[in-house]
């Protein structure tokens, strides 16, 4: 099932206000924010500080086998076309790749992978608190914003 990027936002802001009912309780965000797509800097230091990083991207059939055999995302000469849109939770990065959660598992994609399919990043403010996440995001300030 993929999702469709142009609803993105619209998902996002009913997490927001709504909240989704999992394991028989409701849990919304607090709030989020577009990221720079093309600033590589600004989604390392949205991961590092344990935000929730979602990538919306365009899945080739290529990503699908890679997934089913237990490979990283990269690229491929012939990726055999794109299948739809899809969002994952990035929870990590190296030099080479960014870490995320898609289908129940963790799964690698390489930075090329990233910056061939990706078209649009988001840090989403959940509603638990983080040490890490208050160390770098000036919270008070959030909050007056939404």
């Amino acid at each position: 099932a993929f999702t469709r990027r142009a609803t993105t936002h619209s998902t996002l802001k009913r997490w927001r206000t709504q909240g989704w009912i999992a394991d028989g309780g409701n849990y919304k965000i607090r709030a989020y924010s577009r990221l720079d797509l093309y600033n590589r800097s600004q989604i390392k230091a949205a991961i590092y500080a344990d935000l929730g990083v979602q990538i919306g991207f365009m899945v080739p059939a290529s990503a699908l086998d890679q997934f089913d055999n237990g490979q990283p995302w990269t690229v491929v000469p012939n990726d055999g076309g794109i299948l739809g849109g899809h969002l994952v939770f990035c929870y990590g990065y190296g030099p080479n790749a960014v870490g995320c959660v898609t289908w129940g598992r963790r799964q690698s994609m390489s930075w090329e992978f990233f910056d061939t399919y990706s078209d649009e990043v988001w840090a989403v403010f959940d509603a638990v608190d983080s040490t890490r996440r208050l160390s770098v995001i000036d919270m008070a300030s959030l909050n007056n914003a939404i």
